[in-house]
């Protein structure tokens, strides 16, 4: 399956399962970097380099490597991660934070969405799964807005001499097991709730010995935001 189907799938999901998403998700226009009739489109602005995924004012790119290394239900979060840096309003809100540094703003707002969703899922027949490795943390941030996280990042790193936590780059050798990318070849309906309940992926995160719920348990996400 194309990366663009797998996106196309993972769509439909958030049509059928995350009703609050769905404008968004069919409002904005998904594109695969690095497609040669995408970056013929002269109508919008085609960024130079997608390591994993961004959004720039109504459209999504997708490096479609990145994609392939998801399971569908990653793929349906890292959608979901996206929309919200619009529907946050990052791009305007953090437009001087992000001239200050670049990678440490993204970083502040993908804490605000990540620890958002993670308690979105408490909440929802269907958990979120978001992608591995990337920034959440509501035990330190909660929900506080990326400003706030920006601000604390900054001064830890003045303090301490510091880099924050790097994004996740992509995979230089994707894996291609010949399954349909949810890594569940019987799987063919997106059912989000199939096979998976979107607590897995983060096992050196979860903040919890005792096998009581914890919000640390759930998968964070990688992306990035572009002002216009």
């Amino acid at each position: 399956m194309k990366a663009k189907d797998k996106i196309d799938k993972s769509i439909n999901v958030i049509c059928n399962h995350h009703e609050f998403f769905s404008p968004a998700a069919c409002g904005v226009s998904h594109s695969i970097w690095g497609d040669a009739a995408e970056s013929a489109n002269k109508l919008h602005p085609v960024p130079s380099n997608v390591p994993t995924a961004c959004i720039i004012g109504d459209y999504v790119y997708y490096n479609p490597d990145f994609v392939d290394s998801l399971n569908q239900q990653q793929i349906t979060g890292l959608i979901i991660h996206e929309l919200l840096h619009q529907l946050l309003d990052h791009p305007l809100r953090l437009r001087e934070q992000f001239k200050m540094d670049r990678r440490l703003a993204n970083i502040a707002a993908d804490y605000e969405i990540n620890n958002m969703v993670t308690s979105y899922n408490d909440d929802v027949p269907f958990p979120i799964q978001l992608p591995p490795e990337g920034c959440v943390d509501v035990a330190k941030y909660g929900g506080l807005s990326a400003e706030v996280i920006f601000k604390k990042l900054l001064e830890e790193q003045e303090q301490e001499g510091e880099q924050p936590p790097q994004p996740p780059q992509p995979p230089t050798n994707p894996s291609d097991d010949g399954e349909d990318g949810d890594g569940n070849p019987n799987d063919d309906d997106g059912d989000p709730n199939h096979g998976n309940d979107g607590n897995d992926g983060n096992d050196g995160n979860d903040g919890n010995d005792g096998g009581g719920k914890s919000k640390q348990r759930e998968p964070s996400s990688c992306g990035e935001f572009e002002p216009e």
